[in-house]
C-alpha cells in the first residue's frame, strides 16, 4: 500500500504510520449517488473517524488504514474541510490526530462528505454528540459557510429509505430540471453556515457565548 508523507494542515491529506492509542472513535453515515445498472441513485455509506489529541503541535496529521478508498480530491476537501472548521471556530487543531476508515466496498469521489467529517471530528475535539439519524451532504468554505454539491435529490431519497435526516447547504435546483431527480422528503433541512449546521447536528452552539466574547 501507498504511503504518503506526513505534512501539515494546510497541505493535502495525509497518511502516516499510526497512532497506538486514540482519544475517541465514531462511526458515521455520509451520502453519496452511484449507477445501478446505468441509471444514478443515491447511496448511504459509513465511515469510522477517530480522533487523537497529541502532547505534540507539530500540525493536523490525517491518515487512513485504506488510503485508496479515497479519490485525491476527496481528500483535499476532507483536509480543507477539518482546517476550516477548525479555524472558524477558533481551536488548534495542530496537536489532532484523526483517522478517516470506510467501511464500504466502494471508492469515495467528491467533496459530499468533507463537512459531515469535518463537523464529527469538532464534536468530538469539544466533547459534543451529534444526533442519531442526522447527516450533512457539502463541503465547508474558508468563511464558514456550506457548500452546494450535486445530486441532492437522491441522496434524499436514499437519506429517507435509511431514516436519516438530511441536512444540505441551499434548496436544491426545482426537480424538473432533471429528469431522473425525484422529489425531496420531509426530512430534508436547509443550513448556510457551520454553525447552523453545527447546531441541527448537536443541539449546541458550535461557539459558546463565552468563547466568542474571548475570541
Amino acid at each position: 500500500m501507498k504511503t504518503f508523507a506526513a505534512i501539515v494542515i494546510v497541505a493535502a491529506m495525509i497518511f502516516i504510520a499510526a497512532p497506538a492509542v486514540f482519544a475517541e472513535e465514531r462511526t458515521v453515515p455520509f451520502l453519496g449517488t452511484t449507477l445501478d445498472y446505468g441509471k444514478p441513485v443515491g447511496v448511504v455509506g459509513f465511515l469510522v473517524i477517530s480522533l487523537e489529541l497529541r502532547n505534540d503541535a507539530s500540525g493536523l496529521h490525517i491518515w487512513s488504514r485504506n488510503p485508496n478508498a479515497f479519490s485525491e480530491e476527496t481528500r483535499n476537501a476532507v483536509t480543507d474541510a477539518i482546517s476550516r472548521t477548525a479555524r472558524y471556530t477558533g481551536i488548534s487543531a495542530d496537536s489532532w490526530s484523526v483517522r478517516i476508515d470506510s467501511v464500504n466496498h466502494f471508492r469515495i469521489y467528491g467533496m459530499s462528505l468533507s463537512a459531515m467529517v469535518a463537523l464529527t471530528v469538532i464534536s468530538m475535539a469539544k466533547g459534543d454528540t451529534i444526533a442519531p439519524h442526522r447527516v450533512i451532504t457539502g463541503g465547508i468554505d474558508a468563511d464558514g459557510s456550506i457548500l452546494a454539491v450535486g445530486g441532492v435529490p437522491l441522496k434524499a431519497i436514499a437519506a429517507h429509505d435509511a431514516g436519516l435526516t438530511l441536512l444540505i447547504p441551499t434548496a436544491p435546483a426545482h426537480p424538473l430540471a432533471n429528469p431522473w431527480a425525484p422529489p425531496l422528503p420531509n426530512e430534508v433541512s436547509c443550513v448556510h453556515t457551520v454553525e447552523e449546521a453545527y447546531a441541527k447536528l448537536t443541539g449546541k452552539k458550535l461557539i459558546s457565548d463565552e468563547e466568542r466574547r474571548a475570541q
